[in-house]
C-alpha cells in the first residue's frame, strides 16, 4: 500500500465517522455563474462552520478553556452535516453534492495517475455522468472551501514518513489523499507529502510567480487556499453538483457604515480597521458598535472567504479583492507598491508540527484581499493571488522566521514560497443579520407522488416569497436537516429522483428576502418502493502475500456492489456504508495488513437500493 494514500480499499471506511442513511439526493437549481460572475439577485447559501471547538493561548499556543474572549470557537454556526450515497455525499448545510472520491482511475489508489491539470478537470466533470446524474462541475473555489474544516492539522512542518498521524482539514465522509511521494509519476513531478491540492474553477484575474496564469485550488492537507500555476501543475479532482449561486454576493448598502449579504444573512462593516496583531483584532470586533448593533464579531475564516470577489484585483482593477460596495485602506507594501492588506479571522490554523500530532495554536488564518506576498527567487511577489488564505503568528511573527529589509522596511517571511508575515492585520466585523422582515405565508397544497425512484413534489406559491426549503425524515413531524433545510430556489415544482425505498415524511418553509423563514406547509407522506435486488452469489477470495483477489457472479439489475468487512464473523465495521468496488465480478486488494477478516458483498442499484449480503467468506492474511 502506498504510504501517501490514506487507506487501502479494504480498510477504507474502518476510520470513516458514521454517517447518516442515504434519505434524498436533493440540490437546489440556480443561475450558473461564469468565472466573472460574482452576484446574485436572488440566491441564498448556507456557510458551513469551521467546527473548530478549542480555544487557544496566542502566546503558549496551547489550548485553553473558552470564555467568550471572541475567537471562533467561542461561536457556533451551521454544524457541519453530511450524507452517504451511492459513492457521492451531500452537505446537509450547503445542499450541495460531490464525489465522494478522488480515485478518477478507479485503480483503488488515489495517487499521481489522478491529478489533472485545471482545463482537464473542468472537462472531467463536466462530461461526467455519475450516480444518476450529468451535471457535474468543477466547484468554485467557494464551492471547494465550504469543505474545510478547521479540526485538521497543518502538516506543512511534518518530517516523519507515516501519514496516518496526520489530521486532515475535511470530513472523513470524504476520501482523500497526500501528494504522491512513491509511484514513479509523482516522484518525478517532485510531489510532496503536503501536495494535496484540489483543482477550483476558479482562475485569478490577474497573475502569480511574474507572470504565471493560476487558479486558486484548496490543500486539505495544510488547511489554506493559494493560487498555483494552472497549466504547469497538476491537481486532484472532485466534482461537484447542486446549488449554482453558492458563492454569489448580494450586497446592500445600509447607509449606515454597514453592508448586508442576503446571500448569506450577514451584515459587514463597510469600512476596514487596522490592528496591532491578532488579540487586538479579536477585541477590536468584540468592542464595536457600528450602527448601535452590540454583537459584532472578528469573522471566521469561512465568513470571510464568502465576501471575497474573484473577479478582481490590485493588478486588475485597483483596488482590494472585494467588491467596490466596501471601503479598503491601500498602503505601500513591502514591495513598494500599492496595495491592499491581509484580514484576520476569528480562526486558529493549529500546527501539527514536525510528528504531525501536535496542536499548537500559535497560528490565526488570514485572507489576503491584496497581493498574497512572498520573498520567492531573491524577489518580492505576488506568489498566491489576491483571495488567499494563509495564516502566520497571532503576537509573534519573528521567532524562527527569516527577515529581510529592501528598502521599504523590516519583514518577515516563511515557507517554500516565502510567504511574507504581518501583524497589523487589517480588521473588518460581521454580525447575523436578524431581520425584523415580515416572514412569508407558509406554502399550501403541497403534494408527493412517488414513480420508481423518483418523488415529484408541487405545491402553491406563498406570499412574500423568495424561494422554498424542503425538509424530511423517517419519522412523521421529525425532519433530519431541521437546522437547515435544503434550499430549492424560487419554484413551485420539484422532482427528486434516484431516492433509496422507503416512507419520508416531507415538509416546505418559505423563505423572503432577508431569509425570514415561514411556518411550515402540511407535511406530506411518500413511500417509494425501489428495486429489489438479489444478493451476490458465488463469493470467493484467495489470498496470495498480502493482497486478496476476489470474486462473485453478477447480478441482474445491479449497477455497482459495496463490500463489508469486520474482525468477528457477521459483525462488519463499515456496516453503515460498505466500500463501493463500482461495477465489476471481481477486484483485488493490495497491502492489506496481517490478520484475519470476514467479508461479504452487497449489490446496489441505479437509485442506490442494496441488496442483502452475499455469502461471508473467511480470509487470513499472512
Amino acid at each position: 500500500m502506498k504510504p501517501h494514500y490514506r487507506r487501502n480499499m479494504l480498510h477504507k471506511t474502518l476510520i470513516q465517522a458514521a454517517v447518516a442513511i442515504t434519505v434524498l439526493g436533493i440540490s437546489a437549481m440556480g443561475i450558473i455563474a461564469s468565472a466573472e460572475t460574482t452576484t446574485t439577485s436572488t440566491g441564498q447559501y448556507s456557510i458551513v462552520d469551521t467546527n473548530q471547538s478549542l480555544c487557544y493561548n496566542s502566546t503558549s499556543g496551547s489550548s485553553t478553556t473558552c470564555s467568550g474572549a471572541g475567537y471562533d470557537a467561542d461561536y457556533s454556526g451551521n454544524t457541519p452535516s453530511y450524507t452517504a450515497g451511492t459513492n457521492t455525499v451531500t452537505d446537509n448545510i450547503t445542499g450541495l453534492m460531490w464525489t465522494q472520491s478522488s480515485d478518477i482511475d478507479g485503480s483503488g489508489t488515489v495517487d499521481y495517475s489522478d491529478k489533472k491539470y485545471q482545463s482537464d478537470a473542468i472537462s472531467y466533470c463536466s462530461n461526467l455522468t455519475f450516480g444518476g446524474y450529468s451535471d457535474w462541475r468543477l466547484p468554485s473555489i467557494k464551492e471547494s472551501y465550504s469543505l474545510i474544516l478547521f479540526t485538521g492539522k497543518d502538516a506543512s512542518g511534518f518530517s516523519g514518513s507515516d501519514t496516518s498521524v496526520l489530521t486532515p482539514f475535511i470530513d472523513s465522509s470524504f476520501d482523500w489523499a497526500f501528494g504522491d511521494t512513491t509511484s514513479a509519476a509523482g516522484i518525478a513531478a517532485g510531489d510532496r507529502i503536503i501536495d494535496a491540492q484540489y483543482a477550483s474553477s476558479t482562475s485569478y484575474v490577474s497573475t502569480t510567480m511574474n507572470g504565471n496564469a493560476t487558479m486558486f485550488g484548496v490543500n486539505f492537507v495544510d488547511g489554506r487556499i493559494k493560487g498555483y500555476p494552472s497549466s504547469l501543475k497538476k491537481f486532484y479532482v472532485r466534482c461537484v453538483r447542486g446549488n449554482t449561486s453558492y458563492g454569489l454576493n448580494n450586497f446592500t448598502d445600509n447607509n449606515d457604515e454597514t453592508i448586508s449579504d442576503s446571500a448569506t444573512n450577514l451584515m459587514w462593516q463597510k469600512n476596514d480597521t487596522s490592528s496591532t496583531d491578532w488579540d487586538n483584532a479579536v477585541s477590536i470586533c468584540e468592542a464595536a458598535i457600528t450602527a448601535n448593533y452590540t454583537d459584532w464579531k472578528l469573522p471566521n475564516a469561512k465568513e470571510l472567504q464568502s465576501i471575497v470577489d474573484y473577479s478582481r484585483s490590485p493588478d486588475t482593477s485597483s483596488n482590494a479583492a472585494i467588491n467596490s460596495v466596501f471601503n479598503s485602506t491601500s498602503f505601500t507594501n513591502e514591495q513598494g507598491v500599492t496595495d491592499w492588506g491581509y484580514y484576520w479571522t476569528s480562526t486558529t490554523h493549529a500546527d501539527g508540527g514536525s510528528s504531525g500530532t501536535e496542536d499548537s495554536g500559535k497560528n490565526a488564518v488570514y485572507v489576503s484581499f491584496g497581493r498574497a506576498l512572498g520573498y520567492f527567487q531573491s524577489s518580492v511577489m505576488d506568489v498566491h493571488g489576491a483571495g488567499a488564505q494563509r495564516s502566520n503568528g497571532k503576537v509573534d511573527i519573528s521567532t524562527g522566521n527569516s527577515s529581510l529589509n529592501l528598502g521599504n522596511g523590516t519583514f518577515y517571511y516563511k515557507g517554500p514560497q516565502g510567504d511574507i508575515l504581518r501583524l497589523n492585520n487589517y480588521v473588518r466585523c460581521v454580525r447575523q443579520n436578524s431581520s425584523t422582515s415580515t416572514a412569508p405565508s407558509a406554502p399550501t397544497n403541497y403534494s408527493a407522488t412517488a414513480s420508481g425512484s423518483s418523488v415529484a413534489t408541487s405545491w402553491t406559491a406563498a406570499t412574500g416569497a423568495s424561494g422554498y426549503k424542503v425538509y424530511y425524515g423517517t419519522t412523521s413531524g421529525t425532519y433530519l436537516n431541521a437546522s437547515t433545510g435544503v434550499d430549492l430556489g424560487n419554484r413551485t415544482s420539484y422532482t427528486f429522483s434516484n431516492i433509496p425505498a422507503g416512507t419520508y415524511y416531507l415538509a416546505l418553509k418559505a423563505y423572503g428576502s432577508s431569509g425570514t423563514l415561514s411556518d411550515y406547509s402540511s407535511e406530506v407522506t411518500v413511500t417509494v418502493s425501489g428495486t429489489t435486488l438479489s444478493a451476490p452469489t458465488n463469493y470467493t477470495a484467495t489470498v496470495s502475500g498480502s493482497s486478496v483477489a476476489t470474486s462473485w457472479t453478477a447480478v441482474a439489475g445491479a449497477s455497482g456492489y459495496k463490500v463489508y468487512y469486520g474482525t468477528t464473523s457477521g459483525s462488519y465495521l463499515n456496516a453503515s456504508t460498505g466500500a463501493n468496488l463500482g461495477n465489476r465480478t471481481s477486484f483485488t486488494f493490495n497491502s492489506v495488513p496481517a490478520g484475519t477478516y470476514y467479508v461479504a458483498l452487497k449489490a446496489y442499484d441505479s437509485s442506490g437500493n442494496l441488496s442483502s449480503y452475499s455469502n461471508e467468506v473467511t480470509v487470513t492474511v499472512p
